[in-house]
This record gives C-alpha cells, structure tokens and sequence, in this order.
C-alpha cells in the first residue's frame, strides 16, 4: 500500500512540478515579449515586431529568416518560449538543489548570475548551432 501512496504522490509532483515550468516559462516569455521585444525594440527603438521575432530565428536560419515574412516570425516566437521555458526549469530545478541543500544565500547569489548567463546562453545558440552544422551562419565569425 505504501508503495502506491509514494508513486502517485511521485506521479503528482513531478506533473506539479511539469506546469510551474510551463507556467512560469510562459509568464517569463509574456512579461519579456511585451516589455522589451514590444515596448523597447519596437516602441522605443523603431523596429517593427515582425522584425524582432524573425531576428530570434536568424540563429538558426540566418539572413534568410528576414525574408521569410510571418512563418519566420512565428519560429521565432517559439524558439523565444522555448528558450523561457528551459529557463525556468533550471531556474526551478537550481532554486530546488538549493532549498533541499538549505543554502538559501546562495539562492539569493544566484539570480544576478541567471541573468548573465541567459543574456549569454541566448547569443551562444546560433553559435552552437552554426559549429553542429558545420557551417556558418554569420558572414564573419562572431567574436
């Protein structure tokens, strides 16, 4: 009996733990939509939405991603969740090592390194992805 008890309440953590990374990939990814790909690269800095969500796929489908019109653009969308929902889960996963290991300065210590390392991790894909590929996406090397 309790062998069924510790699988199902197994079986429903790991769903609950499932949709706070959805869910909290999906907040992330509207909260960072709106503010800075609407408001401040379109709003503020002139570029048309379309633009920006199309500069998102150029990772991984280069220049030609600009002339690829809304079908470009929704890749773009989604590799911009799929990148806030992975996100998430390490976030969710870090924060979880951290909490069960009781090190809650650490946690703290953590956010300001998250950041960093996104902003890096979303400028390292296409670099990855044009190395795996064997050729380059750029027309010169990024630095």
């Amino acid at each position: 009996m309790s062998t069924i008890t510790s699988t199902s309440t197994s079986h429903i953590r790991r769903h609950s733990l499932l949709r706070s990374i959805v869910l909290g990939g999906l907040i992330i990814g509207i909260a960072d939509a709106i503010i800075y790909h609407w408001f401040v690269s379109s709003v503020l800095g002139g570029y048309p939405l379309i633009s920006v969500f199309q500069f998102i796929a150029s990772g991984v489908l280069g220049e030609s991603a600009f002339a690829g019109g809304i079908a470009t653009a929704l890749l773009g969308v989604l590799f911009h969740y799929t990148i806030s929902i992975v996100i998430a889960g390490v976030f969710i996963w870090f924060i979880g090592v951290l909490i069960t290991s009781g090190d809650a300065l650490s946690a703290i210590a953590y956010l300001p390194v998250k950041v960093i390392l996104l902003e890096n991790l979303i400028k390292l894909i296409p670099i990855i992805v044009a190395t795996l590929s064997g050729a380059w996406i750029y027309k010169e090397k990024p630095i």
